[in-house]
């Protein structure tokens, strides 16, 4: 759970570092919340499993459905 507020620190870090990229306030509310979800994640390990897995099976259900419209 600490490599989420990683990937956000290290993203804060090359944004921050590249001032005029493309889409900047976008990119800068992704770094803030990934900080944020993973220290959420962090102070509550059981419930962010549990909160992940719930996620995924939304993943799955929705790229299902999205596969067998297409066919």
């Amino acid at each position: 759970m600490a490599a989420v507020v990683f990937c956000g620190v290290v993203q804060a870090l090359g944004l921050f570092g590249a001032g005029a990229a493309p889409e900047f306030w976008l990119q800068l509310l992704s770094v803030v919340l990934f900080v944020l979800v993973g220290a959420l994640f962090l102070r509550n390990p059981g419930e962010s499993l549990l909160t992940l897995t719930l996620l995924l099976i939304v993943l799955f259900m929705a790229e299902g459905s999205r596969r067998s419209s297409s066919l």
